[in-house]
C-alpha cells in the first residue's frame, strides 16, 4: 500500500503543475508536464517490470529542469507598462 508521503507526493505534484498551468506566468507545457508527470509513475507501475519504475519520474525532473530554467532566463517582454496619467480610470468622489 502507499505511505502518506507517496500520496502527499502524488497530490503536491499534480495541484503544483494545475496551478503552474492556470496562472500561466511559467510555460504552460511545463506545469501540465508536472501534474501528467507526477501520476505516470503510478500509471506506468501497472504496465512497466519493477525495474523499470524509477525510469517514470524522469518527465517529472524533466519539467521541474525546464520550471526552474524559464524562472531564470531573461524574459524579452515587458512586465508591465506605466498607465499615462491623463488615462488613470480613478476619478475622485464627493461624499454626501
Amino acid at each position: 500500500m502507499y505511505s502518506l508521503t507517496s500520496v502527499l507526493y502524488l497530490v503536491g505534484g499534480v495541484l503544483f503543475g494545475i496551478a503552474t498551468f492556470r496562472a500561466g506566468i511559467l510555460p504552460r507545457w511545463a506545469g501540465g508536464g508536472l501534474a501528467v508527470g507526477t501520476v505516470a509513475p503510478l500509471v506506468l507501475s501497472l504496465l512497466l517490470p519493477h525495474e523499470f519504475i524509477r525510469l517514470a519520474a524522469v518527465p517529472v525532473g524533466i519539467a521541474l529542469a525546464l520550471l526552474g530554467y524559464a524562472l531564470w532566463s531573461e524574459r524579452r517582454e515587458p512586465i508591465s507598462q506605466r498607465v499615462p496619467r491623463e488615462r488613470a480610470q480613478l476619478h475622485p468622489t464627493t461624499a454626501a
